[in-house]
């Protein structure tokens, strides 16, 4: 769990990217995920990184290895565990995201590593020309 020391700004050094699921109505009516896009508001943030246990586990008869991280990331009110983080080209499946104790300041993602997952195309990559608008002075 987070320690209480104070988090500093100058710690979230990993660049991550947020999506979300697009889905389409099914036959029988359900929701079917058929791909995933960044998030509409700022999807990609700065965070902190930590990686904690990893397993291996038996799913849908493949034998998987699931990797637990932490992430720490500036308080924000638009994220569900219904997201999904990328981070180096690997997508990790949120858990949970609690505030810290710097109440309004941070949050704690805890994600899971999913090594079998695909990164959506076009998915946090770097647009040099972008991040170069964000220094322009006019």
């Amino acid at each position: 769990m987070l320690q209480a020391r104070a988090i500093r700004r100058g710690e979230l050094d990993r660049s991550i990217t947020f999506i979300e699921e697009v889905t389409t109505r099914g036959a029988s009516n359900q929701d079917k995920i058929t791909s995933w896009q960044e998030i509409a508001e700022n999807p990609t943030v700065f965070a902190r990184r930590k990686e904690l246990s990893g397993n291996e586990f038996v799913i849908n008869d493949q034998l998987t290895f699931v990797q637990k991280t932490e992430f720490i990331i500036v308080y924000r009110e638009d994220l569900s565990v219904r997201n999904r983080i990328v981070f180096n080209n690997k997508v990790y499946e949120i858990i949970s995201i609690v505030e810290t104790e710097q109440r309004q300041s941070y949050l704690q993602i805890l994600a899971n590593y999913l090594d079998k997952e695909p990164v959506p195309s076009g998915v946090g990559e770097f647009d040099e020309e972008e991040f170069a608008d964000d220094f322009n002075v006019g």
